[in-house]
């Protein structure tokens, strides 16, 4: 078993890894993208399955409650 830190270090690697292709592979960004993975995942910020696949996910929708419409027997 891994230690928590090897864990830690594979989890920002990988989330950097989807976040630099998301933003298009540009070069020389590498410690902006280590840096984004480690605030997302430490405020525990999990992306879209979506996006990272190269995919634009959409914004969720608020769920607003709905109301029956009373039927008029005539």
């Amino acid at each position: 078993m891994q230690p928590a830190a090897e864990m830690l270090q594979g989890r920002i690697r990988e989330r950097a890894y989807h976040i630099w292709e998301a933003s298009g592979r540009p070069s020389g960004r590498d410690e902006e993208f280590w840096q984004r993975a480690c605030e997302q995942i430490a405020i525990g910020d999990e992306p879209p399955k979506a996006k990272l696949n190269g995919h634009q996910a959409k914004p969720a929708r608020s769920v607003q409650p709905t109301r029956r419409r009373s039927r008029k027997t005539s």
